[in-house]
């Protein structure tokens, strides 16, 4: 399969479907979180659409920081 075509599909998915907002030193992040309630998962795309799928809300709010940082 083509990875190209997956990530636009993924992009648009977190784009239109996020089901969470959150923000990490000011800065406002949507996400979208699933999974067992015992062991969720969350996705979050940079601002450079870069997915990130982790197990802690602050590890992937971290690196939408560090997109932010670049901007400066």
């Amino acid at each position: 399969m083509n990875s190209l075509y997956w990530k636009e599909i993924v992009v648009e998915f977190i784009k239109q479907k996020h089901n969470a907002d959150t923000s990490y030193q000011e800065f406002p992040i949507k996400m979208f979180i699933e999974g067992p309630l015992h062991k969720p998962f969350f996705i979050i795309l940079t601002l450079w659409e870069i997915l990130v799928i982790g197990p802690t809300k602050k590890l992937v709010a971290i690196y939408v920081v560090g997109d932010l940082a670049f901007l400066d």
